[in-house]
């Protein structure tokens, strides 16, 4: 199927440039945690929750709009792009003017400095809405994931050179911004494509129509997400968020790995299905049988390894983002559910049922943090995930009255995965109870044997789904 086809090639190279990336972040990761105490990253990661927010707010859900549209008029683009940049300089400025109250709030002014700073990133991102929008409709992924990827290596460079050099957390801020600036122009520079002087109220109303659901979705999935940052740097301190917020950067890992890269590419060939809905639901379904394939032994066997891999490589410090790690692994029976909803609601042009069920989604999470808050930081972690699934349990819902795909849909398709990760985690406790020496050669025996495990029942036990994973594996092969 020719759009199957686009989704692996363009998977192939969001996989590429997530391996050197996540390779070269994870290394930086180290390093970084080694030299920072949690509090700086706690900081930084409060800070980002303000200008994410923003960000969004200045992109005004265009991107994925001009993707699903069915032409490039000149005259909408540049309606979009000056849109999308006067927001920006006015969420800049609003960022800007807010952060003695944000500093405030937490009781630490050097919050304060870092949100001053930070006030700049919704001004690179509005720039980049409309060439972003165009590389992906016209299936540019390789030059795409290239500058993604440099820019994240380069920026990720740039603080270690810093931290070493007793930069303190100023190593994390300067990261952030340079990224951004580095990501912008090298969009500008690969695009080819400039504004012209002209803006159509007409273009700008039918823009916003369609965009603003999908920016009040994602407004709402990053506020439900990341109120977790506030509330618990509110009731915990910003330790308690640094904590977190590596627990979260290394499921973080396996998210790039094994749902992004199928989730980022499938928007513009599931826009072209959209009159065809039985092509349409066997492309989802089949795209979330390849994400869950993958997915859910990662986010397992990952939870499994948490205790010795974390303090291995991040030091005893950060035992308690190993402890965090294996609650927010049950994310793992939702999470393919999750980052595709967006793509094929757009598709299809239900983006009002984007903004209904992240709304839901922002009240559950946040009251559940809230409920909690008094029990335990566990306690409250681990209601804030368990709102999260039911969630995207939700989704189905829609995708069911839009797609035809069912909750008891989605549940076919995990089962095989679920069940042989279930049998791996088991397995994973055996190096250890045979081998007492070394942490680095148990944790290389103990995914050795989680990966042949796995490997091995599909093979036998779910010989159909073996094959399914087989195609998957040859076509992108094929591709490279």
């Amino acid at each position: 199927m020719k759009y199957g086809r686009q989704i692996v090639s363009g998977s192939l190279w969001t996989v590429l440039e997530t391996a050197g990336v996540q390779i070269f972040g994870f290394v930086a990761l180290v390093i970084l945690s080694r030299e920072l105490l949690p509090e700086d990253f706690g900081l930084i990661a409060l800070a980002m929750v303000f200008s994410n927010l923003l960000k969004i707010v200045a992109e005004c859900g265009l991107t994925p709009i001009l993707v699903s549209s069915q032409d490039d008029e000149e005259e909408g683009l540049s309606t979009a792009f000056y849109t999308s940049l006067l927001l920006g300089c006015v969420m800049a400025a609003g960022l800007y003017g807010c952060a003695e109250l944000v500093g405030a709030m937490f009781g630490n002014p050097l919050l304060e400095h870092i949100v001053k700073i930070f006030a700049l990133i919704p001004i690179f991102y509005s720039l980049n809405t409309v060439p972003h929008a165009l590389m992906l409709k016209h299936h540019q992924f390789k030059w795409i994931s290239i500058r993604n990827g440099l820019g994240a290596v380069l920026s990720g460079g740039l603080a270690i050179i810093m931290v070493l050099q007793g930069y303190g957390i100023d190593s994390l801020i300067y990261q952030q911004l340079f990224s951004a600036i580095f990501v912008t122009l090298s969009f500008w520079v690969a695009c080819h494509w400039y504004p012209k002087w002209r803006f159509s109220f007409s273009s700008l109303r039918t823009l916003l129509r369609r965009g603003m659901p999908v920016m009040g979705a994602s407004l709402l999935d990053m506020a439900s997400l990341k109120s977790k940052d506030v509330l618990i740097g509110l009731y915990y301190g910003e330790a308690a968020v640094g904590f977190l917020h590596i627990a979260f950067k290394l499921q973080d890992v396996v998210v790039k790995f094994a749902v992004e890269p199928l989730a980022r590419v499938s928007l513009p060939s599931l826009s072209a299905l959209r009159g065809d809905a039985k092509q349409f639901r066997a492309l989802y379904l089949k795209i979330l049988q390849a994400t869950s394939i993958i997915a859910i032994p990662a986010f397992i066997g990952l939870a499994v390894i948490s205790p010795q891999f974390v303090v291995l490589a991040f030091g005893e410090q950060w035992q308690v983002s190993a402890d965090l790690l294996m609650i927010i692994s049950l994310f793992c029976l939702s999470i393919p559910l999750r980052y595709l909803f967006k793509p094929v609601m757009v598709a299809l042009g239900q983006t009002d049922s984007i903004f209904q069920l992240q709304l839901m989604r922002f009240i559950l999470a946040s009251l559940s943090l809230f409920l909690l808050r008094d029990w335990s930081f566990y306690a409250a972690i681990f209601a804030f995930t368990l709102a999260n699934i039911l969630v995207d349990y939700g989704m189905t819902y829609f995708t069911n009255r839009y797609a035809g795909v069912s909750l008891i849909d989605y549940f076919k398709k995990i089962c095989a995965p679920l069940t042989l990760s279930l049998l791996m985690a088991g397995a994973l406790y055996v190096p250890g109870l045979l081998y007492a020496g070394d942490v680095p050669v148990m944790l290389t025996l103990q995914i050795i044997v989680g990966v042949a495990i796995y490997a091995v029942g599909y093979r036998f036990v779910f010989p159909s789904q073996f094959k399914a994973l087989s195609e998957i594996i040859r076509g992108v092969l094929r591709k490279a």
